[in-house]
């Protein structure tokens, strides 16, 4: 048990992002088991001086500053996310977009101000190529294309098609835990005809 909560914290360090109590148990890596279990765990981890706490954030050692970096990452991902609804209103003029998320660190609330905004899109039935062509092609017309090669402020806040499937092939053949994350961690800001997410 405290291994696995080990490797929970250590994957949410690499995207510098201190967990919450809740948060250790919902994306405990490898194991179910219920919360009061991972309360116990994690209290002998703290004691054990292997993890630490901070405002009920929980993080390796050496790593307070994280705390402070996600609550101000919070405000900038605000910002995005009001962004990113607005300009889902006009990707709903192509027809064949079932749905628009938000996934990445923006979904997380854990947006920098340098960071680029990505979407995740379900396009119907064989209309996956017309739909990312509109989408492309209405985000360059608004000027919020992250457009390939570009990096620094060029990106920042520009909209990025980062996972496209078709709503007949939505399985994926790399099953690792990254993908996962994006999926299970995604907002739903558009979703048309039926639900793919509760």
């Amino acid at each position: 048990m405290e291994k696995a909560i080990l490797k929970t914290l250590i994957y949410a360090d690499i995207f510098e992002y201190p967990l919450k109590i809740w948060e250790i148990h919902k994306w405990l890596i490898g194991r179910k088991v219920s919360s009061y279990q991972v309360e116990k765990a994690i209290e002998k981890l703290v004691q054990s001086g292997k993890c630490k706490v901070k405002s009920d954030y929980y993080f390796l050692p050496g790593r307070g500053s994280l705390v402070a970096k996600r609550k101000a990452r919070e405000k900038q991902s605000a910002k995005y996310l009001r962004k990113a609804k607005i300009l889902t209103f006009i990707l709903k003029l192509v027809p064949w977009i079932k749905l628009v998320g938000i996934s990445g660190g923006l979904a997380m609330d854990n947006a920098t101000k340098e960071d680029d905004i990505d979407l995740f899109i379900i396009a119907g039935k064989n209309r996956l190529w017309i739909s990312r062509l509109l989408t492309l092609i209405l985000l360059s017309l608004t000027g919020q294309r992250r457009k390939v090669g570009k990096t620094g402020r060029k990106i920042a806040g520009k909209l990025c098609l980062n996972i496209l499937l078709e709503e007949d092939r939505l399985e994926q053949s790399s099953k690792d835990i990254y993908l996962a994350h994006e999926v299970l961690q995604m907002k739903i800001l558009l979703q048309r005809g039926g639900g793919f997410f509760k």
